[in-house]
């Protein structure tokens, strides 16, 4: 069972051997247009496997580059990536832009973890060597305003974009973009990917999820469809908000200079230098961004869950 599906203009194969899994991710990929037949060059290939056999023995020599919850990522002998829970296994080769994946099939009952996160990172990784660089951002349009809402998770990236999808403004992402740099300017493309929403959020914009029904423990959070909403394919971006939860109940934005705005956006670009020829890439795309944007730092008050339009009036003000 196989689909391809575009991201700009990068073409992805994606190849399933268990019909429990290709549900899961097709259902993942949902709001993307499937693509029956390809007549163009396949530019990365995914391959997913519920044998484990086929992925062999792997030789790790080196500490975990980087961990992500329970997944670990590691640089093989032969130059080729690994992330592994222990369970599930996904070897990633940058040279060829494939990647082999083991599925354990009961890590489907934890909810999207593989879809969400294992096969997220591997995404990040082969397009960032097809010149697609990732942002933990959320993305929206409205007339002049192209925003970007970036911060760390849980700093209300979701909330705020669907809160502004309700205020009449375009969905381009809830909580992922790649960067791409297009005539000297940097244009944001949409992850469309389901938005995982909690309860509260489910509650607080009823109006929005009427169909919708709430997570059940063990999960905390239900997925919606991005087909849902009102959307836009790519922004190019002219302010970037630098959201921080306080806890108080009002609002405060500022604008903030150059190096303040790289450091924050760096960390929210995931794996960023696993390769130093890639990552210089990668970062001189988030240098070109922030000359074209206004940075703010939003210290994000309780009275934004009544009206995230507050943070424009904010800045109108500066």
């Amino acid at each position: 069972m196989n689909f391809f599906i575009k991201i700009s203009n990068v073409h992805i194969l994606i190849k399933v051997d268990n019909i429990v899994i290709f549900k899961a991710v097709k259902e993942f990929f949902s709001g993307y247009s499937l693509i029956k037949d390809i007549s163009e060059k396949v530019d990365i290939e995914i391959n997913i496997y519920s044998e484990k056999k086929i992925m062999g023995k792997f030789n790790i020599r080196q500490p975990h580059l980087f961990s992500y919850g329970r997944i670990k990522g590691y640089r093989l002998d032969n130059g080729k990536l690994l992330l592994s829970d222990q369970s599930t296994f996904v070897v990633i080769d940058e040279t060829t832009n494939t990647a082999d994946a083991y599925v354990d099939t009961s890590i489907l009952k934890r909810g999207t973890e593989f879809v969400s996160i294992f096969l997220t990172i591997t995404l990040i990784e082969l397009l960032r060597h097809n010149g697609l660089y990732y942002l933990h951002a959320g993305a929206i349009k409205k007339k002049k305003h192209s925003i970007l809402l970036c911060g760390m998770g849980m700093s209300g990236k979701t909330t705020l974009s669907i809160g502004f999808a309700s205020k009449g403004y375009l969905l381009c992402s809830d909580d992922a973009v790649f960067l791409r740099n297009r005539n000297n300017k940097i244009q944001a493309i949409g992850f469309k990917k389901d938005i995982h929403v909690t309860n509260d959020t489910l509650q607080r914009y009823k109006h929005v999820f009427d169909d919708i029904k709430p997570a059940q423990p063990p999960f905390r959070k239900t997925s919606v469809p991005y087909r849902k909403f009102k959307t836009i394919n790519t922004i190019t971006p002219n302010i970037i908000i630098f959201l921080q939860r306080t806890g108080l109940s009002t609002t405060h934005v500022t604008p903030i200079g150059l190096t303040k705005a790289m450091s924050f956006l760096i960390p929210q670009s995931l794996m960023l230098f696993f390769n130093k020829n890639i990552a210089d890439k990668h970062v001189a795309v988030l240098k070109a961004l922030i000359h074209q944007t206004e940075n703010y730092l939003c210290l994000c008050g309780t009275d934004l869950l009544e009206d995230p339009l507050i943070i424009l009036k904010e800045v109108s003000k500066k």
